[in-house]
């Protein structure tokens, strides 16, 4: 008898492949969001210490703390709000005398006839209010502009950039209205324009920002060349000559480097707050279409936020150095620079890459600045006496200067030579070389010093060099 024997049941297929495979997704996906956990607990602990580090020396430096010690000035007595209500008066289209419009001539000489024409045709064409706004400077020594925290990090930015280039403007407009002065030969309403423009880049004040304190720099350098160029084309009275002095020393006094060095490491503390906390993304930073790097960013905030900390223990280490003698500066920035390039990813050492010449160019600016300080003091000497003095001391000894401010490069006492057509007031520069005071107009010029020279009455208003046409 044939019987017949069921098939076997079919083996059922392996899922472990599929198992496998599903934990490794699983795990790939994982992955990531461990290591945002893990980075970030490790950040935070590291932050942890800094942020005691940093309360030890400045309890209050965060930005909120910042803004809450920024105390406002009266309306009506606050030379930053009336900037911006100058710059809401002037034409823009007319204001700057055109393509054929050259520097302003330094020193001793007077404006050729087709740049006097230029610049007089610029400025009729403004409304009358708005110079008589810009006048009302002078009589402003006291300015703060509004410190914003309301829209966060980039919305702030915003607001400050709007506030610096309306200063550079009305800083531009007050050079230009004393040029003219000078060339009528209206020494006391220069002297008032170059007052009036004191008064603007003190108006900056302690804003902690840096994009704030920047333009002061450029301000500095502005009031060294209108008071050399007033000084060499006519005579001040000794009044005008000892209010602009007054300002000129109350601006010198402010340190604006460290202002901005403390304001930098609160900003960086808010953004990186807000990158953490996901009110602001890295991709929105850079103002220009976002990279792959900068969306993984995004995504991985980690990736980013690990390189912060160290970051932040330099910056507040580069308060500390702010807060040296210029003089003094120099060696901590270095050493600050060096850990820069070996602990910092790329990224973080591009930020700090940038802070040299920003320190740099500070130095330099109060360097001139100081310079342009003792030329005033001396000029009220000679108005005085009806001669250059022999020495710096002279001038301190009949109280027209307090003291000989220092060098900011060697840390000695600025130079004071006498020439066969008056005298110069220098710092030996970024090469530290005493070059006699042989001056340069130029930031990156090689072996010469900063300084302002000083021309006796005979060389003063000299004629206008003639062009290439013949014409003057």
């Amino acid at each position: 008898m044939q019987t017949s024997t069921s098939p076997l049941p079919a083996r059922p297929k392996s899922r472990r492949r599929w198992y496998i495979l599903g934990g490794f997704v699983l795990l790939l996906f994982a992955t990531p969001f461990a290591y945002q956990f893990i980075a970030g607990w490790l950040i935070e602990r590291e932050l942890q210490a800094i942020y005691r580090e940093i309360e030890a020396d400045d309890p209050h430096w965060r930005w909120a703390d910042l803004v809450a010690q920024s105390e406002p000035i009266p309306d009506e007595r606050n030379a930053a709000l009336q900037v911006l209500k100058v710059y809401g008066l002037l034409n823009m289209n007319t204001l700057w005398p055109g393509p054929k419009w050259r520097d302003l001539p330094v020193g001793n000489t007077c404006l050729p006839a087709d740049q006097v024409l230029l610049l007089r045709t610029a400025l009729n064409a403004q409304r009358p209010e708005a110079l008589v706004e810009a006048r009302r400077l002078k009589d402003m020594p006291e300015g703060r502009y509004i410190v914003p925290d309301e829209g966060g990090f980039l919305v702030d930015i915003a607001k400050m950039a709007g506030d610096a280039q309306p200063t550079r403007t009305v800083m531009s407009l007050l050079q230009m209205t004393a040029a003219l002065h000078e060339q009528d030969q209206e020494m006391e309403e220069a002297a008032q324009s170059c007052l009036a423009l004191v008064n603007v880049v003190h108006a900056f004040n302690d804003h902690p920002s840096y994009m704030m304190q920047l333009p002061r720099n450029v301000g500095k350098s502005f009031i060294a060349e209108t008071v050399e160029h007033m000084l060499g084309q006519g005579e001040v009275s000794a009044e005008g000559l000892q209010q602009l002095q007054a300002a000129m020393e109350r601006e010198a006094a402010v340190n604006s480097l460290y202002h901005g060095m403390r304001g930098e490491r609160a900003d960086s503390q808010r953004w990186m707050e807000e990158l953490k906390d996901g009110r602001m993304h890295y991709s929105e930073m850079g103002g220009t279409k976002a990279t792959f790097e900068e969306h993984l960013y995004d995504w991985l905030p980690g990736l980013f936020l690990g390189g912060y900390p160290e970051f932040l223990r330099l910056t507040h280490q580069s308060v500390r150095a702010s807060k040296l003698p210029l003089e003094a500066q120099e060696a901590e920035f270095a050493e600050i620079e060096r850990q820069a390039e070996q602990k910092l990813n790329p990224t973080f050492r591009r930020w700090m890459g940038g802070r040299h010449k920003v320190r740099d160019s500070y130095r330099r600016c109060q360097a001139i600045l100081q310079c342009a300080i003792i030329a005033v003091a001396v000029e009220r000497f000679r108005v005085k006496n009806g001669f250059w003095p022999n020495a710096l001391n002279e001038v301190i000894q009949e109280d027209f200067l307090k003291e000989i401010a220092t060098d900011p490069y060697d840390g000695q006492p600025l130079r004071w030579r006498r020439t066969k057509t008056g005298a110069v007031i220098y710092s030996v520069g970024r090469d530290m070389i005493d070059d006699g005071g042989k001056l340069s107009r130029n930031p990156n010029a090689p072996n010469t010093d900063w300084g302002v020279e000083l021309w006796d009455k005979s060389y003063r208003h000299a004629p206008a060099p003639v062009d290439e046409e013949g014409s003057p």
